[in-house]
């Protein structure tokens, strides 16, 4: 029982070097690398956090910084003593001298803290009877405020607002407010109304963050939202987003962190994961080309270090399959390598033994197949001899007439040209000896012989197989025709260094059957007496051609067939 060696990923050499190698240089690079990348991530999110919170913080700070100052500034005017002491004085007289003057001086302290803080702006007094409040200053703030569910926070009597848009009657710009509410003894309350300073929010926003589709909202003590910067992607409440690092609005998914105001109120930022995955993205792409690069490069290592100690081997293998080869004449190259050199020259004698067996054996092989071609001819001629006789028997016996002369002497002719020792012959003489063939048979059969010679005269002393065309014109008489009838001889070239010669009858045709055992017979390398004819005409093409030439058969039932022999021009 003939051993058969199991095959396995570490059964040759090669893969063993290759695993061994790649490992080797690549194992270290991927565990450098994976703890890097980690570790460089992390290091990445908390800038990106760091970066982040810093913007917020940023904002909330001018926000606070504001509050306080409008803080502050009602603190002031408050502890002045100047509410008390003039309004509980002129109050009840509102109407006389003194109100006009005590109006004049709160203009002119109102006028005075907004130049001296541009972050303040229409300071304004209000005065509580019962539900109204009546403005009892000059200034730009209408007379109803609206601020539109805007309430941020509440603490020791004051109340923030905002933002908002301002309640001035002059222009229209993003505002904080703010209303203390001021207790007088014996006199209805009092509020202080002002706002920030002009449009000093209007670029409050314009963050680094913003360029990047960040969102902005405001969300008072009471956790509602104020604010939103967008108000097309504005949540529809806090509690949505609360106590999470994310919220989806509008099917995309933001990215959440929130600052708490020393005022009570929060600011939240709202970056779209896409935006804030963007510079980690971006790392990670680098990252990853850098790993590739690395891993290429260690595999290149591997790879010369691989080809410095396999390289003979491999030479050395294509040395040996080179046998199998048609190139088993090359010389196999030494290696430089003392123990493969010394395995080579052993080789090369080997082969050289290998080569000359296999031309004895070629040898021995031609002349096995040239003995068969000439038992096969031999074989031939007596057949056509005897049909022939035969068809001068019938008719010398029905007729007697001078034509017999004709029949004779074409006779005579084709019995010439078949019994020469020479092999090859011409295409114009194996065309005369096709129309002797047809001149004999006519004696017998009425057969209309169309002849269509359309190649140059230089072509027709292309040499070709002697008594390769007599057998296919003689089985479309016979097997075709069956006697009667009309055989078309036709040769053309297409430039192609090829000459096409086709015989065809108008006889009865082959099934698909037959012309697959005509086919056959190119295939049997024994000569018997069945077909022996096209057993011939195959012979003789694969000893002149091999496989340089073609033949066709194409057949239709009760309309005819067509037998298409291709062979190189001049081919010897």
């Amino acid at each position: 029982m003939r051993y058969i060696p199991k095959i396995s990923l570490f059964s040759s050499l090669k893969s063993r070097l290759i695993i061994l190698l790649i490992t080797t240089c690549t194992i270290p690079i991927i565990i450098i690398g994976v703890i890097s990348f980690k570790t460089t991530l992390n290091i990445n999110k908390k800038n990106i956090n760091i970066a982040i919170e810093s913007e917020v913080s940023k904002i909330m700070l001018q926000f606070e910084n504001i509050m306080d100052n409008m803080r502050y500034v009602s603190q002031q005017l408050v502890l002045e003593g100047f509410i008390n002491n003039n309004i509980s004085a002129n109050f009840s007289k509102f109407n006389n001298y003194d109100s006009i003057q005590l109006l004049e001086e709160i203009q002119q302290k109102a006028a005075f803290y907004e130049v001296s803080n541009p972050n303040i702006a229409n300071i304004t007094y209000y005065i509580h009877e019962g539900n109204k409040l009546n403005k009892i200053n000059s200034s730009l703030i209408k007379e109803r405020m609206s601020f539109n569910n805007t309430k941020l926070s509440t603490y020791n009597n004051i109340t923030y607002f905002g933002p908002h848009r301002t309640n001035s009657i002059v222009s229209d710009y993003l505002s904080l407010s703010m209303v203390r509410q001021v207790l007088i003894d014996d006199s209805p309350d009092m509020s202080i109304y002002m706002e920030s300073g002009y449009r000093i929010l209007d670029n409050v926003f314009d963050v680094e963050l913003s360029s990047r589709g960040a969102v902005f909202i405001i969300v008072s003590n009471t956790e509602e939202i104020v604010f939103c910067s967008n108000e097309k992607i504005k949540p529809y409440n806090y509690s949505n987003m609360k106590n999470r690092d994310t919220v989806i609005i509008n099917n995309d998914k933001y990215h959440i962190l929130t600052r708490k105001s020393k005022f009570d109120w929060s600011i939240s930022a709202l970056i779209p994961v896409r935006e804030y995955n963007k510079d980690i993205s971006s790392f990670i792409y680098k990252y990853i080309i850098i790993f590739i690069i690395a891993i290429c490069v260690s595999i290149f290592i591997a790879i010369l270090i691989w080809k410095m100690v396999y390289i003979p081997f491999i030479r050395f293998s294509k040395n040996l399959k080179s046998i199998t080869s048609n190139n088993i004449i090359h010389q196999v190259e030494m290696m430089n390598v003392k123990e493969l050199d010394e395995d080579i020259e052993v080789f090369n004698n080997m082969k050289e033994q290998i080569i000359q067996l296999a031309k004895n054996i070629e040898r021995e092989n031609k002349l096995k197949v040239q003995l068969e071609i000439k038992q096969l001819f031999y074989k031939i001629n007596p057949h056509f001899l005897y049909n022939t006789l035969d068809t001068l028997k019938w008719y010398a016996r029905t007729r007697k007439e001078e034509e017999i002369v004709k029949f004779v002497s074409a006779l005579n002719k084709l019995l010439i040209y078949n019994m020469e020792k020479n092999k090859l012959t011409t295409l114009q003489s194996e065309i005369i000896a096709v129309e002797n063939y047809i001149l004999i048979q006519n004696m017998k059969y009425d057969i209309e012989f169309v002849k269509n010679i359309n190649i140059k005269d230089s072509l027709l002393i292309t040499t070709m197989p002697r008594f390769l065309l007599q057998p296919l014109v003689e089985n479309a008489i016979i097997h075709g025709l069956e006697g009667d009838g009309k055989i078309i001889f036709e040769v053309t070239s297409d430039d192609s260094n090829y000459i096409n010669i086709k015989i065809s009858d108008m006889g009865y045709g082959m099934d698909e059957d037959k012309i697959m055992a005509i086919k056959q017979l190119s295939e049997n390398d024994n000569i018997s007496g069945q077909g022996i004819g096209m057993q011939y005409v195959f012979k003789m093409l694969n000893n002149e051609y091999g496989t340089n030439y073609k033949f066709y058969i194409n057949s239709i039932i009760g309309e005819g067939t067509d037998i298409i022999i291709t062979i190189p021009i001049n081919n010897i």
